[in-house]
């Protein structure tokens, strides 16, 4: 592999592993709860979260960490715009 690569790989295990900081994913946390954020596509709601981390928090950071988490799909939400490329 070539220094780049190496690189760019340390970087993001050094950007993953301060994502993963306790203090930044409380922080985090906390900012979802004030804000009352929407369920995102699992349809877990803002006040089940808090139950969820303590029950699977280790577990996904240590995927996380690993690069073996995989998220589940995503909602595509439709444009008011139209189709701008007819």
């Amino acid at each position: 592999m070539d220094m780049a690569y190496d690189k760019a790989q340390a970087l993001d295990e050094q950007l993953m592993e301060r994502i993963c900081e306790r203090e930044n994913l409380n922080q985090a946390y906390k900012r979802v709860v004030s804000n009352k954020g929407a369920a995102g596509i699992d349809g877990m709601q803002v006040e089940e979260l808090g139950k969820w981390l303590k029950e699977n928090g280790k577990e996904l950071i240590e995927k996380l960490l690993a690069g073996t988490y995989k998220p589940q799909g995503y909602r595509m939400k439709k444009s008011t715009l139209g189709n701008i490329f007819s």
